[in-house]
């Protein structure tokens, strides 16, 4: 097997019929649905809701909208994420917490499906209608139960999600959100002996969770949050993707999802990460969560003209017409394996894979996006079994060592997960693709690693392009990275000049003490022009958030200078940069930036 530890609960499902009501509906303008993310804390008869539930909630969900938005940008389109249901400030999520009537031991059960059929009976008994147009129901249900001997009642655990592109509902249960508070990803405990009160009354056995998280409350909480998000993924209708997938290391929709902890303190851990691969981006660029809505029309229409082994590829010929073609992935057995770009009305291409079993019938599904109605559409081929006798491509797995950079600074591209199917993986040629042109930029060669440095901010797209001795090749999907801008405090002073604090709220988490407004002044004390300007926030205490426009950040994330304009400023130019801080409780914080930019 090439993917280890797929634990069953990764798969998605499918809908099941239940009674809805509307009474939660979203009020719905003549325009069509809002396309909106809400999040619903199920609290059955018998639970009380967690401490700081909401908080945790309300903070872990912001931190999900950055995930997205950074591997959105990552893979070479906009920074765009899905919109969450919020507050009357528009920025902090809003969280239903709704008491049902039903017990805890009414969502438990056994059987998964019965789980899941059961789960859907609370959401309706809160009010919620399952489904509509234009929602993704983001719901955890109070329901786990832990055992006397530390471990957790496997009947009272729940993941789960499903999504039809214009509607979803995404589920995990009640222990999830107990790993959920930020300060657990960073907590390196062994968590064998701990207890955390959230999760229940007893000390934690080495086996509470699944070997495949790991032993530490930090790697424990990183694979709860990093599975949240991946449900929430099968919400918006993603399959799948296991390229260049590795445990706590690869895609958000495969077993990378553990590695959320390394997407927000790469420095930390540098052996998690998580992304978003290729066809994962594709698909979301062209969801109606991910953009204003289009108005409503036909999705493309696909005409399959072959499919065979070529090259030691498995490959389908098609034709697509649609309104505004955008690209095309390729599913085996409903996981994503290739995916292509595709432009204008009709096209004519080929799609290809290294990812198949020689004398094996598998389904196949081919889903052609078009972004002018945001819609696609699945052909599926549900009965090819690609020959036997003939010499594979090689499987292709690729990992990038950091995919947040600053030019100069060294980064290591891998390949060594990669190997031939019939042959000698040692003996393996790479190629590496530096910038995603489609053009190959280095000599064939059997090191399978290749050190390199972005000298110019912005972001690229790596692939590698491996061939076996028979020369057969396959080329493996994209991994991108932003390269921000270099660090220029030499160039610059910023001074403080004015600070207050106010019990007022307004924009952070339930519960927090208030905000803290810091003016500051940024100069530019060098002869040169500064441009494309970056804070990079260094540290920030605990519990403190910055304040941004319907976001928050976080330590360790970038953001564009605020109140520069242009994100300019010229040789001997001052400008005011205004930051406004969320407080968890009003005691001293430590608050810290980097000044990055382009030099002129």
């Amino acid at each position: 097997m090439k993917i280890m530890n797929r634990p069953a609960w990764l798969f998605t499902l499918a809908l099941l019929s239940i009674v809805t009501s509307p009474s939660r509906a979203f009020t719905q303008s003549a325009a069509g649905p809002a396309y909106k993310v809400r999040i619903i804390y199920l609290i059955p008869s018998n639970r009380e809701p967690q401490p700081n539930a909401e908080q945790i909630l309300q903070r872990y969900a912001l931190r999900a909208q950055t995930l997205y938005r950074e591997n959105m940008a990552r893979q070479g389109y906009s920074e765009k994420t899905f919109e969450l249901e919020t507050e009357a400030d528009g920025t902090i999520p809003k969280v239903h917490v709704e008491r049902v009537p039903q017990g805890d031991f009414q969502f438990q059960d056994p059987d998964y499906l019965t789980q899941w059929a059961n789960i859907l009976n609370g959401v309706v008994a809160a009010g919620f209608t399952p489904f509509a147009p234009g929602e993704v129901l983001w719901v955890i249900p109070e329901m786990h139960e832990q055992l006397a001997d530390g471990t957790i009642l496997p009947a009272s655990q729940f993941v789960g999600g499903a999504g039809t592109g214009s509607a979803g509902l995404a589920a995990v249960s009640g222990d999830f959100l107990a790993r959920m508070p930020a300060s657990f990803l960073t907590d390196d405990r062994n968590y064998q002996g701990l207890v955390i009160p959230a999760v229940g009354p007893f000390p934690l056995s080495s086996n509470a969770f699944p070997f495949f998280e790991g032993s530490t409350v930090s790697s424990t909480s990183s694979s709860a949050q990093g599975a949240a998000a991946h449900e929430l993924g099968h919400g918006f209708a993603l399959p799948h993707d296991f390229t260049n997938d590795e445990n706590f290391f690869g895609n958000l929709m495969g077993n990378g999802l553990r590695g959320f902890r390394g997407f927000l303190y790469p420095e930390r851990y540098p052996d998690s990460h998580v992304d978003l691969s290729a066809a994962t981006a594709l698909h979301l660029n062209n969801s109606p969560f991910f953009n204003a809505p289009a108005p409503s029309g036909p999705g493309p229409s696909i005409f399959i003209l072959g499919a065979g082994t070529v090259g030691g590829l498995f490959r389908f010929d098609f034709r697509a017409v649609g309104g505004a073609l955008a690209g095309a992935v390729l599913r085996r057995n409903g996981n994503a394996v290739a995916s292509v770009p595709l432009s204008g009305t009709t096209a004519t291409a080929t799609i290809s894979t290294y990812d198949y079993e020689p004398g094996i019938t598998d389904t196949w599904e081919l889903v052609v996006y078009d972004s002018q109605w945001q819609t696609y559409t699945v052909g599926r081929i549900s009965t090819f079994a690609p020959v036997t006798g003939i010499n594979r491509a090689p499987f292709t797995s690729i990992r990038v060592s950091k995919s947040a950079l600053v030019p100069g600074e060294p980064v290591a591209l891998d390949a060594g997960r990669s190997f031939d199917p019939d042959g000698d993986r040692s003996q393996l040629q790479v190629e590496w693709d530096l910038n995603g042109d489609g053009t190959f930029d280095t000599a064939p060669s059997v090191a399978k690693i290749l050190n390199i440095s972005f000298a110019v901010p912005g972001t690229y797209q790596i692939t590698a392009r491996l061939t076996d001795v028979k020369g057969d090749s396959s080329v493996s999907s994209p991994i991108g990275v932003r390269v921000e801008p270099a660090n220029v405090n030499g160039l610059v002073r910023f001074e403080i000049t004015n600070s207050r604090f106010t019990p007022d709220a307004t924009g952070c988490p339930s519960d927090y003490a208030g905000r803290f407004f810091v003016d500051a002044l940024l100069t530019n004390r060098s002869e040169m022009a500064l441009s494309r300007m970056r804070i990079g926030i260094a540290r920030l205490t605990e519990g403190a958030l910055l304040l941004g426009t319907k976001t928050v950040f976080e330590e360790g994330q970038y953001l564009d200078a605020p109140g520069v304009p242009g994100q300019q400023l010229a040789s001997g130019e001052a400008v005011s940069v205004p930051f406004a801080l969320c407080l968890e409780k009003r005691a001293q914080f430590e608050f810290f930036v980097n000044v990055h930019a382009v030099t002129n």
